[in-house]
């Protein structure tokens, strides 16, 4: 596994100290050590110098894609933060010094986030909002801003919001808002109560994106907080509840008779914004890391020391003496379902952007900046640390592809790096996968190298080594180990709408008895772990996609990120084709996903089949070109419309004519009068079908006029049936005269 570098400035230091910590684990950890304090941002040179209004609603400074897609499975590097990497917004018409609605609020939003993904590339699961002056009023010290939610069993409906949000992206999930950065109650760094609030913030609304919205437990124990303890009501954990402390006000209560709050809190009352006691020092419990993806339910379980509930108390102030009963992640699943995505699928690394909106006049200065980045560097560290370093959260514009420590931009503006082909990219870090030490983009741009299909990758890179079979699985002998079928997926035969690409049996995310989806119903199925070559890579599977538009989302997911999402469908089975190549030289975790939301009913679902993975292209007539190019310029034929050429496909060929059966029955060269893509004459000679009079026409395609299951013609050969007038008609299928007794009217 390639060797991942994890940035972190450690200020107080020399201003360009920078550790990289080397892992080949599959998550990069942090260093142990945790900044005190924060002493100022660290300054690198870069071409081109920002105003203060880096973005407007009228122009917009359009700026180079990001060189990693956060797509990437692998935790990215990430530089250090720079004052750049607080993008600057003004409020033009001073809205936020006005009694403004919330609805006001989120159009300045939108407004300041599409500037900001035009100019940085839309690479942001979530964008966050300082403020460097104090609004008229908050909606609290801090909140989080649905956008999407694209996971079941966390107790809400999946929805996707873009297309009623105005956003110029697919990709963002929510907006955090912590206000004022110059409030005196948060501050940066590690250590201090003042940093321990703005940590707890920052992780308090972060986690807000996976709850807290489960329902009541099967018994009736409410887990999120309610009307029944008053001054607890929200999208928080319930006060009774003892989950070792966390950020989402999840308690830590200590003894039996009496049980009173405790832990690591900042404030004394057990239950507001604790350190986990399971994790030291981490903002989340188990539970939490289970309703994030983070953990499965069987470690949730395990990694809780206690999960209770105490019945009947409201406050962790006062000794409780009341009753207490437990519960565990099999409770939650009964009332809210599984989590789908599981965690062999989740998305485990995150990017976030931040804007400071600030009043015509007064842009940020370089202090709140770096009181801003200052806050960002520890919850980088805090986030590893409370994932069990499995998950990575950066807030970097910008991207490091050659974990040097330095933004890539720089990079090339300073001459560190070249950009051939000017696509923000260091040249080291593009694809060579002829390992000639020039990047492919570059050589093809040149016309060094031929893309025929362009693709990205030289066409003599994807005929090195043939078409190769990487992973390949049609489900007939159902789920195939190493598999994984979660929620409403699993193998059947039932619920077929007809002849397609399928066959005998497939992935099914929908019910059996019914051939139906239900509402708030979530399918998972994950494949085997794949390692795609240099060379890229292609999934080619049949699909069914049969749901109700904007109710039910079909997704692929690579390592957790969405790379297809689908609603709707066309009810009929259909070759879908999807490039890997973003993932060359990785091993990925592929799977297919399915959400339904409160009004999904009436449609089939999703059903799969015939999974194939390959990496490279075939030259079957050795020309130089790949065949799939000849077959798009028409050079070759492809009858089945399936991008391989008529002539490359020589197997299945049953009738041994040089040529695949399938090809055959595309251009009407074999007839297959029953329908069931085999030649006719291979049913009869290989015994599928009986062929009583040797005409090679199998006898269930023969006319049966008197219903006996047996062709007429075998009828009059077993003098069963008679034609006396030579006519072709066996008499008792004539109308006419009496013919052997029987009156035909």
């Amino acid at each position: 596994m390639p060797t991942r570098c994890y940035y972190v400035v450690l200020p107080c230091l020399a201003a360009s100290t920078v550790f990289a910590v080397e892992s080949t684990d599959a998550v990069s950890r942090p260093p142990d050590r945790v900044p005190e304090s924060v002493c100022g941002g660290v300054e690198f040179p870069i071409a081109g110098k920002h105003t203060s209004q880096e973005g407007s609603g009228s122009t917009m400074r359009r700026g180079p894609a990001a060189a990693i897609d956060v797509r990437a499975g692998r935790a990215p590097c990430t530089p250090p933060l720079r004052r750049q990497d607080v993008f600057a917004w003004e409020d033009t018409t001073g809205l936020l010094l006005t009694d403004y609605s919330n609805e006001d609020f989120f159009a300045l939003k939108v407004a300041a986030v599409n500037a900001l993904v035009a100019a940085r590339g839309d690479n942001f699961h979530f964008i966050g909002f300082f403020t460097n002056f104090l609004p008229h009023h908050q909606h609290g010290v801090a909140n989080y801003g649905a956008i999407v939610n694209d996971v079941a069993g966390i107790g809400v409906s999946p929805t996707w919001n873009y297309s009623f949000s105005g956003l110029f992206t697919d990709r963002i999930e929510g907006f955090i808002t912590l206000y004022d950065v110059n409030y005196d109650g948060i501050a940066p760094g590690a250590g201090t109560h003042e940093a321990d609030v703005a940590q707890h913030l920052l992780a308090h609304e972060f986690e807000h994106r996976f709850g807290l919205f489960l329902p009541p437990l099967l018994g009736g124990r409410i887990l999120n907080e309610s009307t029944e303890c008053p001054g607890f009501n929200g999208s928080h954990w319930n006060p009774r509840v003892d989950g070792q402390g966390g950020a989402l006000h999840l308690g830590e209560w200590i003894g039996t008779n009496p049980a009173i709050g405790g832990g690591d809190c900042i404030n004394p009352d057990g239950v507001s914004a604790c350190r986990n006691t399971d994790i030291p020092g981490g903002h989340f419990s188990y539970t939490d890391l289970y309703l994030m993806g983070y953990a499965s339910a069987a470690e949730m379980d395990a990694g809780n020391s206690e999960l209770r509930y105490m019945n009947d108390a409201c406050s962790a102030i006062v000794p409780y003496f009341g009753p207490i009963s437990t519960f565990s992640s099999a409770d939650i699943i009964a009332a809210a379902g599984p989590r789908i995505p599981t965690p062999l699928s989740s998305r485990k690394h995150y990017r976030a952007a931040w804007v400071m909106i600030h009043q015509p006049d007064d842009p940020p200065s370089n202090a709140e900046r770096d009181k801003a980045i200052g806050m960002l560097q520890q919850m980088t560290i805090d986030w590893a640390l409370s994932t069990l370093g499995r998950g990575t959260i950066g807030h970097s514009l910008s991207t490091d592809c050659n974990c040097n420590g330095v933004a890539d931009e720089v990079d090339i503006a300073v001459g560190t790096s070249g950009d051939c082909n000017s696509d923000a990219v260091p040249d080291e870090c593009g694809e060579d996968c002829n390992t000639n030490g020039q990047q492919d983009l570059c050589e093809i741009a040149a016309g060094l190298q031929s893309d025929c299909n362009m693709n990205g990758v030289p066409d003599g890179c994807e005929l090195a080594g043939g078409e190769v079979v990487l992973l390949e699985e049609g489900f007939n002998g159902g789920l195939p180990a190493g598999w994984a079928a979660n929620g409403v997926f699993h193998v059947s035969g039932a619920c077929n709408s007809g002849p397609g690409c399928n066959t005998g049996q497939w992935a099914y995310a929908g019910r059996d008895s019914s051939c139906r989806l239900f509402s708030n119903d979530g399918g998972e199925l994950v494949l085997p772990s794949v390692a795609i070559p240099q060379r890229g890579a292609i999934l080619r599977h049949c699909s069914r996609l049969d749901s109700t538009p904007n109710q039910t989302y079909a997704e692929v997911r690579v390592n957790g990120e969405v790379i297809q999402r689908e609603t709707g469908g066309s009810g009929v089975w259909e070759t879908r084709t999807l490039d890997l190549s973003d993932f060359s030289g990785q091993t990925i975790a592929l799977s297919f996903n399915l959400f339904t939301g409160g009004f999904a009913s009436d449609r089939t679902g999703w059903q799969i089949d015939n999974v194939t993975i390959l990496s490279g292209k075939t030259d079957c007539n050795t020309n130089g070109v790949p065949d799939d190019c000849d077959v798009a310029a028409g050079v070759l034929p492809d009858c089945t419309l399936n991008r391989i050429a008529d002539v490359c496909e020589l197997l299945p060929d049953c009738n041994v004519n040089g040529r695949a059966d399938f090809n055959d029955l595309c251009d009407g060269t074999a007839p297959d009068c029953n329908g069931n893509d085999v030649p006719d004459c291979c049913d009869v000679t290989g015994a599928v079908s009986e062929d009583c009079n040797g005409n090679i026409i199998p006898d269930e395609c023969e006319t049966d006029c008197n219903f006996n299951s047996r062709p007429d013609d075998c009828d009059r050969l077993a003098a069963t049936s008679f034609d006396c007038d030579k006519s072709g008609v066996i008499d008792e299928c004539e109308n006419g005269p009496l013919t052997l007794g029987v009156v035909r009217k």
